[in-house]
């Protein structure tokens, strides 16, 4: 039995099930679903498809964007002398010897967070970089798409970035930007990316 229902007038709260007894026939137009969605349309990027046997899915668009996440990761902080970490990713592999590319030629990269596991007095940033492994200009961050840790701070996030990122091999490094020596301890940092579904 569908969960959906055709409204109004006397049919109203009648199953759709065309494959029973009681079922009726109706227009995906006049369908319904209770929940969230109900009554009303399914939501943007969602279409209405019929199941086969008359009854009906609410499915995503063949051009919805879909989110993914890249960890990345280090356990030993920022080092004093040089004052930037290269990341590692997947099972280790650190992004100044060979970086990773997205799923996709493009992508919009929408956030990042950042957990250490030692607070510093000094001022950090979380870089995304193209070319980490210096294969033609060297590791180059890519404008805007950075996030600060502040003096005394553990963790920090922001979703409201959209960058635009091309066909690139991309890494990242944790860089000081403000006071001396190392910190952080053990650090994790997630990417998200958008995607166009393919």
């Amino acid at each position: 039995m569908s969960d959906f229902s055709r409204p109004g007038g006397s049919t109203s709260g009648t199953a759709v099930d065309p494959i029973s007894p009681g079922g009726v026939l109706i227009d995906p137009n006049e369908i319904t679903q209770p929940g969230a969605w109900a009554p009303g349309p399914a939501p943007a990027g969602y279409h209405l498809e019929t199941d086969g046997v008359g009854g009906w899915l609410i499915v995503p668009n063949a051009a919805a964007q879909r989110a993914i996440e890249i960890q990345m990761h280090h356990n030993n902080g920022v080092p004093g002398a040089a004052g930037v970490r290269f990341l590692r990713f997947g099972h280790n592999v650190i992004c100044s010897t060979t970086g990773f590319r997205l799923a996709s030629a493009a992508g919009i990269l929408r956030g990042i967070t950042v957990q250490v596991q030692t607070a510093s007095a000094n001022t950090y940033e979380v870089q995304l970089l193209s070319d980490p492994a210096a294969r033609a200009a060297g590791p180059t961050p890519i404008a805007g798409a950075s996030l600060a840790l502040a003096p005394g701070a553990v963790f920090a996030r922001r979703r409201d970035l959209a960058i635009a990122i091309a066909d690139l091999e991309l890494g990242a490094w944790m860089l000081r930007t403000l006071g001396a020596g190392g910190g952080l301890g053990q650090m994790a940092i997630t990417l998200e990316f958008e995607l166009t579904a393919p």
